[in-house]
């Protein structure tokens, strides 16, 4: 009867046992449930054959606790971590404060540790950083492989009569360039996918220019759209209208409403500043513009017409009348908490 589960499990999983197939692929997540579901492999075995083959799919911390429901223990989970189709992007070593920042973001703590292996760490190591670290959700083990995976700095070799240029410093017309050379690598490092190098670029941007909006309004984009971070992009969208720039969000605009008609939506792009609101459709039918002053209100809908709950915009058209215009945020992962942020920067 054990040999006979234990092959159920194999099965589970699509193992290969003839020579002359070709080897199994990596290991699929559904695949994965149903063997642990079936049972008949230790913990021990079932990490060989993802530590062999490979996970096909990245983890969450969703799926870790979704396998120890099913029995999984900490060999198997380590493999599915260390294994994972997770890549970690290229680029200089990390320092404290990005490390607080991704585990802040809900980067898990496994996650960092594979992270910091390959990527490796520059900090001064001190109690109040580890802390910093361990409080934004670092592990005891995170904790233990950035102890391991630091950067050493050589000594500065200091010459005597070393004769120091005077340097000039920049105009405004070299930093306004520099600052808008920095935002233009920032999308271009985005949208290559290295996120995380966009961010440190606008940080440099940020140093360089605390005044300007653009670093701040592009780096909370990335955090909404690219690293799934609602709260930490609201963070960035609102200060970045508060230094008078204008944030675009990705909405679907809902419309036919009546009691005769069917709900129907278009997807758009909104644009929110100090100045006011604008949104177009993507297919340019369905286009709006109004300044604050027009805006009479900004809520979340708690009409029941609405299908999926979202957020309205009740304004002056010009003509002392009132119209209500509905949206909501263009995804599917918490929509409602989007759906809130788009109302307080509309309230603002």
């Amino acid at each position: 009867m054990t040999r006979f589960i234990k092959f159920l499990a194999l099965l589970a999983l699509l193992v290969v046992v003839t020579p002359a197939q070709e080897p199994a692929g990596p290991v699929e997540r559904q695949n994965l449930n149903k063997a642990l579901q079936v049972g008949g492999l230790s913990d021990k075995e079932f990490a060989d054959i993802v530590q062999q083959r490979h996970a096909a799919f990245e983890m969450t911390a969703s799926d870790e606790e979704s396998f120890r429901k099913l029995g999984a223990g900490e060999a198997l989970i380590g493999a599915l971590w260390e294994y994972d189709a997770f890549k970690v992007p290229a680029g200089p070593p990390l320092t404290g404060e990005q490390i607080v920042t991704l585990l802040q973001a809900g980067t898990p703590s496994r996650r960092m540790e594979r992270i910091i292996q390959e990527r490796k760490v520059k900090m001064v190591v001190e109690k109040s950083a580890t802390d910093q670290i361990a409080k934004a959700g670092g592990s005891a083990t995170l904790i233990g492989v950035i102890l391991t995976n630091l950067t050493e700095e050589k000594p500065i070799e200091v010459k005597p009569a070393v004769v120091v240029p005077v340097v000039r410093e920049p105009t405004k017309e070299e930093i306004k360039a520099k600052y808008d050379a920095l935002i233009a690598d920032a999308k271009k490092a985005n949208d290559s996918g290295d996120h995380l190098r966009a961010t440190e670029i606008l940080a440099d941007a940020k140093k360089l220019d605390r005044s300007r909006p653009e670093a701040f309004q592009t780096e909370g984009y990335i955090w909404l759209y690219s690293m799934d971070s609602i709260s930490r992009g609201g963070l960035e969208y609102k200060e970045a209208i508060a230094k008078g720039g204008e944030v675009e969000l990705r909405v679907e605009h809902v419309h036919g409403l009546s009691k005769l008609m069917k709900e129907q939506t278009c997807l758009g792009r909104m644009w929110i500043s100090k100045a006011g609101v604008r949104y177009e459709a993507s297919d340019k039918v369905h286009m709006f513009r109004f300044t604050r002053k027009q805006i009479m209100e900004a809520d979340r809908d708690k009409e029941m017409k609405v299908k999926e709950s979202g957020f309205h915009i009740r304004v002056d058209d010009g003509h002392n009348k009132a119209d209500t215009l509905h949206f909501r945020a263009a995804r599917s992962k918490d929509r409602a908490e989007e759906d809130t942020l788009i109302v307080e920067l509309l309230s603002i």
